[in-house]
């Protein structure tokens, strides 16, 4: 019997509510989770009842796995014999199950599938060089502009960080809002106050260096700002001392 601490008790026998339970890398999540289930079934829970989803493949067959040892353990063999096609899989894999079970009333094939991540970056990839191309043919000045003061010798470093923003874009579930407003919410005079009262520094400061040159605005004080702000408060956040002082020296 394993030795577990309040925290894993907490999470393998708590009931009534919804929970969520937060761990890092080698605490024993697998093993509290294998614990709860098996709590469930000797509740009279059967395990085809349970869906249970995880990140990656290897997690999903080592959670079948794990949770079979257990209930072999515990002589739950009629449980046993369901696990095969209980529902112990993937995320994704188990939406797509859903999908093509349902697929009428979505007006989908039954035939749909989930695209390999590395065709999809294939067919990124060719997007983009159309969209390059284009522009190198209309002779799109801004473009052109942007190659001229930013490519060393060609393209293709621009053309991998267009790819890498994207793909981080690609994780936000507003990707579009986020883009049509990112240069009015980031680049006005409000953000940096934002990020600075996130280190409980005082604002009139920041004030008293633009109204001091008010003709050259905010991005030429920022910098001696900065060094009188670290000077009493340690450094402040990269975005800050690194990413804004660069960015906004540009504008």
């Amino acid at each position: 019997m394993p030795k577990w601490t309040d925290e894993q008790k907490e999470a393998i026998y708590k009931e009534g509510t919804n929970i969520i339970v937060s761990a890092g890398a080698g605490s024993g999540k697998t093993a509290v989770l294998t614990e709860r289930v098996l709590e469930k079934v000797k509740k009279g829970i059967s395990v085809d009842n349970l869906l249970i989803l995880t990140f990656t493949k290897m997690a999903a067959k080592e959670m079948r796995e794990r949770i079979g040892e257990k209930l072999k353990e515990n002589g739950f063999t009629k449980e046993l014999s369901k696990l095969d096609t209980a529902d112990i899989t993937t995320f994704d894999a188990y939406a797509l199950s859903l999908v093509k079970k349902y697929h009428y009333y979505l007006n989908l094939s039954k035939d749909i599938n989930i695209i390999d991540a590395s065709v999809i970056g294939l067919y990124k990839e060719k997007m983009l060089k159309d969209i390059f191309e284009e522009l190198y043919t209309s002779e799109d000045s801004k473009f052109l502009n942007l190659i001229k003061e930013y490519a060393l010798k060609d393209d293709k470093e621009i053309f991998s960080f267009i790819l890498n923003i994207n793909n981080k874009l690609d994780l936000k579930t507003n990707k579009r809002e986020y883009l049509d407003s990112y240069i009015s919410v980031k680049y006005n005079d409000h953000f940096p106050y934002q990020i600075l009262r996130g280190r409980s520094l005082p604002c009139q400061s920041l004030d008293h260096h633009r109204n001091s040159r008010p003709s050259q605005g905010f991005h030429h004080c920022l910098p001696s700002f900065r060094q009188n702000q670290e000077s009493a408060w340690g450094p402040l956040p990269l975005c800050v001392s690194k990413w804004h002082c660069q960015g906004l020296c540009r504008l």
